[in-house]
């Protein structure tokens, strides 16, 4: 029988054969004092192999229960949802909008308020009116795209800007249609 095969009770069991074995020869050889010496050394080889088995067996239970705890540590630290949210531009933007893209082109009072759904509104202020504009907004990278439609109108807009967590100041370009430039510029900041 191979070491391999032999289970927990076999180890056991084939122990406690050899020490009888020892034993039962020691018992044929009573009348000599190497017997009653040799008697004392297996009965303590015995004593001590079963405690030694034991040890063996109560820390293996330790060391198995210990291995799960292990892991559940290792998997709640690496499956910990991130404390921050990802940076995205909700909330109200504050600045001017320019008709043109040249120097000198006229200005005018611009806000914006990028809303969880996806949807943007628009006020701008031209002094003589004011424009109001719905629409629908996504974050494509680095850079917010909204498309938006006034009120007052039936065209399309279409703005693009660089957005950063890190800064207040939103800046980019406004054109008509699917094109997000030629109509105008704007520059915000958030409130």
């Amino acid at each position: 029988m191979c070491c391999d095969q032999i289970n927990e009770s076999g180890l056991y069991i084939l122990i406690s054969k050899r020490i009888l074995f020892l034993f039962l020869t020691i018992k044929q050889l009573q009348n000599t004092h190497i017997t009653t010496w040799w008697y004392d050394v297996c009965l303590t080889a015995h004593r001590t192999g079963i405690n030694q088995f034991i040890k063996i067996k109560i820390m293996k239970k330790r060391l198995f229960a210990l291995i799960p705890a292990l892991a559940m540590v290792f998997l709640i630290t690496s499956c910990s949802k991130d404390d921050t949210p990802a940076a995205t531009p909700v909330g109200t933007w504050v600045g001017n909008g320019q008709y043109g893209t040249g120097a000198g082109s006229p200005a005018y009072a611009f806000t914006l308020t990028f809303n969880t759904n996806g949807t943007v509104n628009i006020v701008g202020n031209n002094s003589t009116a004011i424009d109001n504009a719905t629409g629908t907004w996504q974050l494509v990278q680095d850079s917010v795209k909204a498309t938006y439609t006034y009120t007052s109108s039936s065209a399309t807009y279409t703005l693009s800007g660089k957005f950063s967590a890190a800064s207040n100041i939103m800046a980019g370009t406004i054109g008509l249609s699917a094109a997000t430039s030629g109509v105008g510029l704007f520059s915000v900041t958030r409130q």
